[in-house]
C-alpha cells in the first residue's frame, strides 16, 4: 500500500494557519520583550539612585541642607566611586548610559528625593577599556555661598595632583554656568552648576564632573 503524501492545497493550508497562529503570538512576544526590557531598564536607574544613596552617605557634608536645595551628580562620579557598576548600560540600546547623566538630590522637608536624567544624553559604545581617571573636584562638590560673596570656581585633581587646563594624557574644560566667569562676585541668589569635561587626549573619550554652589541672602 503507498503511503499517501501531502497535496499542495493541503501544504498552502498549513503554511497558513502557522501565518495566522504567528500573527496572533508575535505580537504578545513583542510586548513581552519590549515589557522585560523597560523592567531591565528600571532596574539600572533603581540602581543608579541606589548608588547616589551610598555617595551621600559617604559625604554627608556635601548634601543639601535647606528644603529645595538640589545637589547634581553625574554618572561619572557615581563610577569613579565605584557607586555603580562601570559597565552600566541601557537595556534598550545595549549601549552604555552617558557619563555625564545627571543624578539630582533634592532635599524635601525630612527626605531626600532622588531623580535620574537619562533621556536626552549621548550613550557610548562599549570599549575594552572601561575605567575613568582617578578625578575629583577640589573641595566640596557643594558650597554655600551669600550674595555679594565672591566665588572663586575650584579646579580639578587627578591622581591628587591638581590641573587647571591640561596634562600630557588630559584636557580639562571647565563650563561656569550661568555665573559666567571662573571667579567674581555673585550678584543673584540661585543654584549654580559647574561642569567639567576631561577629554582623554588619545581617546577623545570625555569623564564629566559636576559642582554646585547654593546662593542665598546677604542676610
Amino acid at each position: 500500500m503507498k503511503k499517501r503524501g501531502f497535496t499542495l492545497v493541503e501544504l498552502l493550508a498549513a503554511l497558513v494557519v502557522l501565518a495566522l497562529i504567528a500573527l496572533i503570538i508575535y505580537p504578545s512576544i513583542k510586548q513581552t520583550l519590549k515589557k522585560s526590557k523597560n523592567t531591565l531598564y528600571d532596574d539600572q536607574v533603581a540602581s543608579i539612585i541606589d548608588g547616589a544613596k551610598n555617595w551621600v552617605a559617604d559625604h554627608p557634608y556635601d548634601i543639601p541642607k535647606n528644603n529645595g536645595d538640589i545637589l547634581t551628580l553625574s554618572l561619572c562620579q557615581l563610577k569613579m566611586g565605584m557607586y555603580v557598576n562601570q559597565d552600566i548600560s541601557n537595556p534598550k540600546t545595549k549601549k552604555l548610559f552617558d557619563c555625564s547623566a545627571q543624578i539630582t538630590i533634592e532635599k524635601k522637608e525630612q527626605k531626600y528625593i532622588y531623580d535620574v536624567k537619562l533621556s536626552g544624553t549621548h550613550e557610548e559604545v562599549k570599549v575594552k577599556d572601561l575605567s575613568y581617571p582617578n578625578a575629583k573636584v577640589i573641595g566640596n562638590t557643594l558650597e554655600y555661598l551669600k550674595v555679594n560673596d565672591y566665588y572663586d570656581v575650584s579646579s580639578l585633581s587627578l591622581n591628587d595632583v591638581t590641573i587647571n587646563a591640561s596634562t600630557n594624557n588630559y584636557e580639562l574644560k571647565i563650563d561656569s554656568g550661568k555665573l559666567q566667569d571662573l571667579s567674581g562676585y555673585i550678584l543673584e541668589k540661585g543654584t549654580y552648576l559647574i561642569t567639567y569635561e576631561l577629554i582623554d587626549k588619545n581617546t577623545n573619550r570625555k569623564t564629566t564632573l559636576y559642582k554646585t554652589l547654593i546662593v542665598g541672602d546677604d542676610n
